[in-house]
């Protein structure tokens, strides 16, 4: 009873709000929250909560935090949370020092960057300790348009499917290993983001009716029959 009136009494809801923008901003990202309220039993509802980094940008709706308060003295807290985003659910449990994240799901039309362009579904699971993480995922039944990034033609409308691991420490993301499937198409891509610089390599190996529409559309980025390379630099 003594920390059930503690958390309704003692700890106002702005500084609630605020220690999660601090989290969040010491890990590169801006944040938005709108209409935080506190409830019985430890429970925090956030009506809409925007977060941006880059050209990241996603909106959670109706995100539900829970504080475990059994854990406080172990692990400092630690936060249950479940949302809706981008038309699928995010959920997992918010740690002192990272975080384990699952999605599934989400919309790529609902989350708004410039290299992908499209519909599909995406699932993936994230763990994260300090400024370290991975990110493994799967996109399936995906529907992209072509891209021009940096002056270079990306034809994904010849993808319908990408899987992989994302690694991130401090301020560079890594590209570990990710596998682009299509009709008559497999590539890969590899590289890295670190700040706003970014360097990326997408191989692409076509058979049939997709290697005609390469070497109609990309000619200058074959490298031997049956092989297309794009580098992309900034």
């Amino acid at each position: 009873m003594l920390m059930e009136g503690l958390w309704l009494i003692g700890i106002p809801s702005r500084f609630i709000e605020e220690r999660i923008r601090m989290t969040l901003m010491e890990r590169g990202f801006i944040s938005e929250l709108k209409d935080l309220r506190k409830g019985l039993f430890y429970n925090i509802h956030i009506a809409s909560m925007e977060i941006i980094r880059d050209e990241l940008r996603l909106e959670l709706k109706d995100v539900k935090l829970r504080l475990l308060p059994l854990h406080i003295f172990k692990e400092g807290f630690l936060l249950k949370m479940e949302s809706s985003i981008a038309g699928g659910t995010l959920s997992g449990l918010l740690k002192k020092d990272g975080a384990v994240l699952d999605g599934t799901g989400l919309n790529i039309d609902g989350i708004k960057n410039r290299l992908l362009k499209g519909r599909g579904a995406v699932d993936f699971h994230a763990e994260i300790k300090g400024k370290k993480g991975f990110l493994r995922f799967r996109l399936k039944g995906a529907v992209f348009e072509p891209v021009e990034v940096e002056g270079r033609y990306i034809p994904l409308n010849l993808i319908n499917e990408i899987n992989g691991i994302i690694i991130f420490e401090d301020n560079t993301i890594r590209i570990q290993s990710i596998s682009l499937y299509g009709k008559d198409i497999y590539g890969r891509l590899k590289g890295f983001f670190m700040g706003n610089s970014y360097e990326i390599s997408i191989e692409l190996m076509p058979e049939r009716e997709s290697l005609t529409y390469l070497n109609l559309m990309i000619p200058h980025y074959r490298v031997s029959p049956g092989y297309f390379r794009i580098d992309i630099k900034r």
